[in-house]
């Protein structure tokens, strides 16, 4: 079993380039490969009561709306405005997430014939000590202005508010000189296609 993660900045292509990656390694056996995505495990706990509990003696009543559930919105532009509230809201959430990556990662090797590719999703791969053991670490790279146009267009964020967000990550170049595999996605699908089969191939020369 080969143990991956992805990483990149935001809005670098990440999620897609896993989709296909995920599509190429499945191709004729649903169960060749199996992923972890970090955010969807980010979005599950928010929906927890004890994270919200704990969000709530955190950073108050204020990152709630009137109903009482989590604004997203508002969370988003506390953390990425203040350092020390983004670190807060991270020991919060990242000792659970990487709890949940562990125990998927025993879980799939426990089995009679554990999937030949196990991909993890991790946005902040190297913002965070994010311990799991891994046979590659690949980052999705883009440039800046790429990242700021997606961000507008895609997410509908101001540009204030990207920049807050862009600022809270490490560079691409600091990324990238971390990462045993680049994917560079400023182009389209059809590249990104190409570069996923070709990590796919490496992967199987090295016998996984």
């Amino acid at each position: 079993m080969f143990v991956l993660a992805v990483t990149g900045g935001v809005a670098s292509g990440k999620s897609l380039f896993s989709d296909l990656f995920v599509d190429l390694a499945g191709l004729g056996s649903a169960s060749a490969v199996e992923r972890f995505d970090c955010d969807r495990c980010v979005h599950a706990l928010l929906k927890d009561s004890e994270v919200l509990l704990e969000l709530k003696e955190l950073f108050g009543l204020g990152v709630f709306d009137s109903d009482g559930n989590l604004d997203r919105g508002v969370m988003r532009e506390r953390v990425f405005a203040c350092d020390d509230d983004r670190r807060r809201l991270e020991a919060l959430l990242h000792p659970r997430v990487l709890s949940a990556a562990e125990q998927m990662k025993r879980e799939v090797a426990a089995r009679d014939e554990p999937p030949a590719y196990l991909l993890f999703e991790v946005p902040l791969l190297y913002e965070v000590d994010f311990s799991l053991q891994r046979d590659t670490d690949v980052v999705v790279a883009t440039s800046l202005e790429s990242q700021r146009q997606r961000l507008r267009e895609r997410r509908a964020l101001a540009d204030d508010v990207i920049e807050l967000i862009l600022k809270a990550q490490l560079s691409m170049e600091e990324k990238i000189s971390r990462a045993q595999q680049v994917i560079w996605n400023d182009a389209g699908v059809e590249e990104l296609t190409e570069q996923a089969y070709l990590l796919k191939a490496w992967i199987d020369k090295k016998g996984r």
